[in-house]
């Protein structure tokens, strides 16, 4: 595995380090795919450019939507709702993966990216503060304690 890291680095890749069991199955399983030369490492792969061109995307329609109201006519209100609805939630989709490090492998890119650009006017959970894992684990505690209460 250290040597996969230190041909990775060589290659001008970052690294990203594991803190969990998770993570760390997955890294190896990455490092196995990539010795295999298996087809699909490239769904590993980060496209940053792709991110930014759904949030560029994704902005457009939603100010394109207010000036659809503002300029033209209310009526078409109830289509801006919906329009600015589903882009929020791709923005969301887009904050999520910012939380997992998946928009760049660079902690600060990754986190100003999320800040800026996708919600930049709420409070991002980001990787850097550790909210972001404790909220997954504690999804996982009331799945499992849901999960023992109703299988009786």
């Amino acid at each position: 595995m250290e040597s996969v890291t230190a041909a990775r680095r060589e290659e001008g890749v970052s690294i990203m380090t594991t803190t969990s069991h998770v993570l760390s199955d997955m890294a190896a399983l990455r490092s196995e795919l990539r010795q295999q030369g298996d087809p699909h490492c490239e769904l590993f792969r980060l496209h940053p450019w792709r991110a930014l061109l759904d949030i560029a995307f994704d902005w457009l329609i939603v100010l394109s939507s207010v000036a659809l109201v503002v300029r033209w006519s209310e009526l078409f209100a109830p289509l801006a709702v919906v329009l600015i609805a589903n882009r929020q939630r791709a923005l969301g989709n887009l904050l999520h993966d910012a939380g997992h490090r998946n928009l760049w492998r660079d902690r600060r890119r990754n986190d100003l990216v999320a800040r800026l650009f996708i919600a930049p006017l709420l409070p991002v959970p980001t990787t850097s503060n550790s909210y972001w894992p404790r909220a997954h684990l504690w999804q996982q505690w009331v799945a499992a304690f849901w999960r023992g209460c109703c299988s009786s």
